[in-house]
């Protein structure tokens, strides 16, 4: 993965590599506190793949989002002095189990750790029903 800066150190294009060629360029494009990330090929054509953005407030990232055609992503980072609560959801639009997952956990540092509390699935909701 190359990542480029620009003079105020923004990211403003990740490279993808894989098996030494670029799979994938996003872009990225800002907006107040928000950064999207819009993938393309290297010919500049659209690439099927998520575009991710995310908000970040004074050097920590607060929500991010991974979007396609029609999922959506979304995590949520709450800093507790030591602590960052997160949250986890994954959703289909027009799916049939249109929540995917939900996750809850925590990450600690020093030693760096990452502990679930919770998380529930639609393959768990089926396997209810069955």
């Amino acid at each position: 993965m190359e990542i480029f800066r620009d003079k105020e150190k923004k990211v403003v294009q990740i490279n993808s590599i894989k098996e030494g060629e670029i799979d994938c360029i996003h872009q990225a494009y800002y907006e107040n506190d928000i950064m999207y990330l819009f993938p393309f090929s290297e010919t500049g054509c659209t690439y099927p793949t998520y575009i991710y953005v995310s908000k970040q407030i004074n050097d920590f990232i607060e929500e991010e989002y991974m979007v396609n055609k029609n999922q959506i992503i979304y995590e949520k980072y709450d800093r507790k002095k030591n602590v960052v609560k997160y949250e986890c959801v994954n959703y289909v639009i027009n799916g049939k189990y249109p929540v995917l997952s939900n996750e809850t956990g925590e990450f600690s540092f020093n030693p760096f750790d990452y502990k679930m509390k919770s998380i529930k699935s639609w393959f768990d909701k089926n396997r209810e029903n069955s």
